[in-house]
């Protein structure tokens, strides 16, 4: 469980370098998850993770700090489905309407998140 909990953290860190090169790449595929079921499999995705998190939290070597992330993971997928697809749109279209240092900062935020994951699992 603790391997997969790292390759969460790896793909993190992954998105993080690729939109902090990048970051309208974050823009573009914002926007495709955002059409049709996509945004349902994006939610379906997200609480997926965060339950994962969640379970393999007690066999971390820092519980809390998993627990924390899953939890966060969680609540995006389940508010997305209770707000639902407008408003999550929304949300989503003034994030990518941020200038390129600040699409870095988010980047940057992403990359810290699964630093984290991955020092403590």
């Amino acid at each position: 469980m603790i391997l997969i909990v790292k390759l969460v953290g790896i793909l993190m860190i992954v998105a993080g370098v690729v939109y902090m090169i990048r970051p309208f790449e974050m823009t573009r595929l914002s926007r495709f998850f955002l059409e049709g079921n996509r945004f349902y499999v994006g939610l379906v995705f997200a609480i997926v993770i965060g339950v994962l998190l969640l379970f393999a939290a007690e066999e971390a070597s820092s519980p809390i700090m998993i627990r924390i992330i899953g939890v966060i993971g969680l609540l995006k997928g389940v508010l997305g489905f209770v707000f639902g697809r407008e408003k999550f749109s929304s949300f989503v279209n003034r994030v990518t309407k941020l200038d390129e240092k600040k699409l870095r900062l988010l980047a940057g935020v992403s990359l810290l998140f699964g630093v984290i994951v991955i020092y403590a699992a």
